[in-house]
């Protein structure tokens, strides 16, 4: 069973890696950390783009410094610091004609027009007992509690565009994760071949110390190898691609297709729930393994509840679920 269950999330490993890999090329295409920042600018300074206080602060040098440029088009920046962000709004807010900083930091608030900027702030100030500094890192705090849930906006948008990217790849490269099971669970010989190349995957040093969290990191240089080493090893095993049907039947009449799209599906949303969650559950399913005769389920750590929280609680549940199954088959094939 184990051996069955690492193949299978090897599997999804790969595609959830290129289709990491298709996002990110996507959302750097578009910009869309950046827009995804502006969005949450727009929040914190209760304003449109078009407003007076959106232009002057996305107008300060320190803010044209960090943004990008695609061709001749200048783009938003992707991340900008809670300091970065006092400094501009300061800036912007509190000086005078000349430039030159504002003492009087409660009259200028109460100068501002726009009447929910101009709440937030007093209540800030308010808190701050007028001490400018303690009023300032106030402000950088809020800053990053809206930035904390612009990843949160982010991270939804993202797994939309995972889920359709998942769907495109499951269809070109006709990844049915059911077939697949189905093949796996028949052929115990397709199961070694997929265990050879996840040991020989964990084999580097650097990627069996890596954690999920780093996986991000270098998207490109690690589906370059894992995909040209990998993928067209793992077809054969399992009858993935579309090269097979010369050998095999078409699905025949609208249940096998059905039955087929089922397993597209199934393919697209697991690859939705991103590279970081199947690297870090099957690393530690290779960790189980490898561990040799497994303690009492009393006395041990399910590795699922080690899977942090923000991949969410289906994965969570998966992972759970999946894990529960392996310790079950290695409890019945303890010597008696």
């Amino acid at each position: 069973m184990i051996n069955l269950v690492v193949g299978l999330i090897f599997i999804l490993l790969l595609y959830s890696l290129l289709a990491t890999t298709v996002m990110e090329i996507i959302a750097s295409v578009f910009s869309m950390r950046g827009r995804n920042l502006e969005r949450a600018l727009g929040r914190l300074l209760f304003s449109s783009k078009d407003s007076p206080i959106f232009q002057e602060f996305t107008g300060n040098p320190l803010y044209q410094q960090i943004q990008s440029r695609f061709f001749r088009w200048q783009r938003p920046p992707s991340y900008m610091s809670n300091q970065t962000f006092s400094t501009i709004l300061f800036k912007t807010l509190f000086t005078d004609k000349e430039g030159n900083p504002n003492v009087n930091i409660a009259e200028q608030i109460e100068s501002i027009r726009n009447p929910k900027l101009r709440q937030a702030l007093q209540h800030f100030h308010a808190e701050s007992f007028n001490d400018t500094y303690v009023f300032r890192r106030k402000v950088e705090t809020w800053y990053d509690e809206v930035m904390d849930r612009a990843g949160g906006w982010y991270k939804r948008n993202t797994q939309f565009i995972l889920l359709v990217v998942g769907i495109f790849i499951a269809v070109i490269f006709n990844v049915d994760t059911i077939a697949i099971y189905d093949k796996l669970s028949k052929d115990p010989q397709a199961q070694l071949e997929l265990l050879d190349l996840t040991n020989k995957y964990f084999a580097d040093s650097k990627i069996a110390e890596m954690q999920a969290s780093e996986l991000g990191m270098d998207y490109q240089q690690q589906v370059n190898s894992l995909l040209t080493q990998n993928l067209q090893s793992i077809k054969d095993p399992v009858g993935m691609g579309w090269d097979g049907f010369s050998d095999a039947a078409m699905p025949n009449g609208l249940a096998d297709w059905l039955y087929r799209i089922l397993g597209w599906l199934t393919t697209a949303l697991a690859v939705s729930l991103g590279a970081p969650f199947w690297f870090d559950l099957l690393k530690k399913l290779v960790n189980v393994r490898s561990s040799g005769s497994v303690p009492p389920v009393s006395n041990q750590i399910p590795p699922y509840e080690q899977i942090p929280t923000s991949y969410g609680l289906a994965s969570r549940a998966v992972a759970q679920q999946i894990v529960h199954d392996i310790k079950q088959d290695e409890i019945k094939e303890r010597p008696k």
